[in-house]
């Protein structure tokens, strides 16, 4: 389905399961649930380290777990816990 979303016009909407994908350009914007504590800190990580929005946060942590992914496959988890106990965390 074609229409037009916050005056982009030819925005694809695409229904996956429950997900709504909305493709704008190079981006698609991805829903997620979390938790109201997780909203907090993300909301105090973008005041605190400058980010533009929680999007720009999002999409940061997202790769950086996907290049520990590739590097520690499963792993990555224990070696993110490891990393952060290490630094007093």
């Amino acid at each position: 389905m074609r229409t037009t979303f916050r005056g982009v016009s030819d925005v694809k909407v695409l229904r996956e399961g429950e997900v709504i994908i909305i493709e704008l350009g190079t981006f698609r914007v991805v829903s997620f649930k979390c938790d109201t504590e997780l909203l907090k800190r993300m909301d105090d990580a973008v005041r605190r380290f400058g980010y533009k929005n929680r999007s720009e946060l999002i999409r940061e942590a997202v790769k950086m777990y996907l290049d520990l992914l590739d590097r520690y496959g499963r792993q990555a988890e224990k070696v993110v816990k490891y990393c952060l106990s290490r630094c007093g965390v």
